[in-house]
């Protein structure tokens, strides 16, 4: 999941008007993010997700690592490419024409440390084995694939996909 990480504080209030349990984590859909966002204060934004955090954190290692995921040519999917390609991984994934806006998960922290995180999936729970470069996984001595995406059948069948691609080149 190529998902946009937007970091906020609120307090406790916050939370319970918009019954929210603390330290949960909520999926949600467009307009409740539009309403969350509309009325908080965004601290930092920054690419995330388990893959693309697993791919910074090898890319800051000095590693050559590609990221695969999928985005709409929006704000949200235009900060992710930017943003993990600044951490010095590839990210060559086209944008796709879709409804569903780019994932991003507002990640509410109150003042005693706890996070409460309400995330909207979006473009990236439609990820399909025409999303990915299997040229890339060609030329990769490692593949690393998400387990959240194994829900969909259709990731479920790029992944197979993939692994036999990568079986194969070596």
């Amino acid at each position: 999941n190529a998902i946009v990480d937007i970091i906020t504080n609120v307090d406790d209030e916050f939370l319970e008007k918009n019954c929210l349990k603390k330290g949960s984590m909520n999926l949600i859909d467009l307009e409740d993010s539009s309403q969350l966002l509309e009325n908080c204060e965004i601290i930092k934004q920054i690419s995330g997700g388990s893959a693309a955090n697993t791919v910074v954190s090898l890319a800051n290692l000095g590693n050559n690592v590609e990221f695969i995921g999928r985005i709409k040519d929006d704000t949200f999917g235009n900060f992710f490419s930017n943003n993990i390609k600044e951490s010095g991984a590839r990210f060559n994934s086209k944008a796709v024409e879709t409804n569903a806006s780019s994932a991003h998960s507002i990640i509410l922290i109150t003042p005693d440390a706890q996070r409460t995180m309400c995330t909207y999936l979006g473009a990236s729970t439609q990820f399909e084995p025409n999303n990915i470069n299997f040229e890339s996984i060609k030329n990769s001595n490692f593949l690393y694939l998400e387990g959240y995406l194994w829900d969909s059948e259709l990731a479920k069948k790029a992944f197979i996909q993939a692994v036999k691609i990568a079986k194969e080149s070596k």
